[in-house]
């Protein structure tokens, strides 16, 4: 009898890759859809609604951005994301600057931030400004496999040049009826009809009822978002039925913010000498180490680790809460704060 292998499926994805921009549309002033296929025809592989891509900007291997996926997961010939254009941001910047036609190298899908793990509950989905791109994608998922939970959609943004994707969210809340869409003005316009001022707790089960079987996923900015999330608690809300993704933006790493710090770090038995403001990723890298990492802004769960003694970190969205329970950090997004060890978690 012959030896019989298992090959990789033809769209298997497991290492950084080109991928080609086939069509840039622009969703508002400042924010811009980039769709991507795959060299030589390839679908891409499976991934799930709420996910990321994070891609090289330029030429430097460590010089990375992430970007949620804005697309629905049953769509596998195309794939999107949307990016915002941010002052003096050097992904947005670069990624603004792209053709069609433009090669960019990409990582495979990534991210812990979905709805594709509850039972058929209603869903209420906070966007603040381009937080909307995860979200989006859970709902045009959901509504491509003909979900029929109740799905309601608050969308919180400047003015109403800003509101990405109207058109289709309008679209979609009058094509299926289990999807509500409320967009929500920070500024009052001439003409406009919708609400204005912030999104609250109170709004929210105003319009949505209050059903305690209910899961609240939110993407935006930390001012918007947290006082919704505490409001939410308050009234009864399990902390287990909230959900929230936040990027650490790249302006969280600015050296001038950043207090400098000296600490022992213990790494695979060396004991290494920290002094200064890198993250610990940054210095593992300086010490001759090559820890693993993928997105560099604690979402995708990578350079995660062991840790022991006192650490800052930016964010911890790229981990589980059991992970969280055992003491592991983001290195990429970690601070010492004491004398610590680190052991690597393999």
């Amino acid at each position: 009898t012959g030896v019989q292998t298992c090959a990789l499926p033809i769209y298997a994805w497991q290492h950084k890759e080109k991928l080609e921009i086939v069509d840039i549309v622009s969703e508002t002033h400042d924010i811009k859809t980039f769709r991507f296929q795959r060299k030589g025809g390839k679908s891409f592989p499976a991934f799930t609604s709420g996910q990321f891509l994070s891609f090289q900007i330029g030429e430097n291997e460590k010089s990375l951005r992430s970007y949620s996926i804005s697309s629905s997961v049953t769509h596998r010939e195309l794939l999107q994301i949307s990016v915002k254009k941010l002052p003096n941001g050097l992904g947005s910047g670069w990624f603004h600057d792209r053709k069609i036609g433009d090669e960019v190298w990409g990582f495979p899908p990534s991210g812990l931030f979905t709805d594709s793990q509850l039972t058929e509950v209603p869903r209420v989905y906070v966007a603040g400004g381009i937080g909307i791109t995860p979200l989006l994608s859970m709902i045009a998922t959901n509504l491509d496999r003909v979900k029929r939970f109740p799905m309601f959609l608050f969308y919180g943004v400047r003015s109403q040049k800003d509101i990405a994707f109207h058109s289709l969210l309008n679209y979609l809340s009058e094509r299926y009826p289990n999807f509500h869409y409320y967009p929500v003005l920070g500024e009052s316009a001439e003409g406009w009809t919708g609400k204005t001022g912030r999104i609250s707790a109170q709004m929210i089960q105003e319009l949505t009822g209050k059903n305690m079987q209910t899961h609240y996923f939110f993407c935006g900015p930390p001012p918007m978002t947290n006082p919704i999330m505490e409001d939410l608690l308050k009234e009864g809300v399990s902390i287990d039925q909230i959900h929230s993704e936040k990027f650490a933006s790249p302006q969280a790493f600015d050296p001038e913010k950043i207090p400098t710090r000296e600490a022992k770090v213990k790494y695979n038995n060396a004991t290494l000498q920290y002094n200064g403001k890198q993250t610990l990723l940054e210095f593992l890298e300086s010490q001759g180490f090559s820890p693993s990492f993928a997105c560099r802004v604690g979402v995708c769960g990578t350079c995660k680790s062991k840790a022991k003694g006192k650490v800052h970190t930016l964010t911890d969205s790229g981990l589980t809460q059991a992970e969280r329970r055992d003491g592991l950090v983001l290195t990429c997004v970690a601070y010492p704060l004491e004398d610590r060890s680190e052991e690597h978690n393999v």
